[in-house]
């Protein structure tokens, strides 16, 4: 509030308090909420695109990730829920899964 000098009011809700995160990525689409933090997981319910980052073995390397993802096709395809009514501002690595 203090940086934007008032125009704006950041909330943060914990621990799901708003809803889990496709819940959180609906009211997102219905105009309840501003921001929300998801996986990709969370986004293909929303648009297919975001399953390829769910493939094992993708990326060679972290180095490779962030050519893809901050390149056009990661942009393309943060771009392609903007129809839904939400879009990615950026994206990380949190981690991989173990089969």
């Amino acid at each position: 509030k203090q940086l934007s000098k008032g125009n704006m009011v950041i909330r943060i809700y914990p621990s799901s308090q708003m809803g889990n995160a496709r819940e959180t990525m609906e009211l997102l689409q219905n105009g309840a909420l501003d921001m929300t933090k998801g996986s990709t997981s969370d986004l293909e319910s929303f648009d297919n695109i975001y399953a390829i980052y769910n493939l094992p073995f993708l990326f060679k390397d972290h180095a490779h990730f962030n050519k893809v993802v901050f390149g056009e096709v990661g942009k393309e395809i943060m771009d392609s829920t903007k129809d839904k009514g939400f879009f990615a501002l950026s994206a990380y690595v949190a981690g991989t899964r173990s089969f």
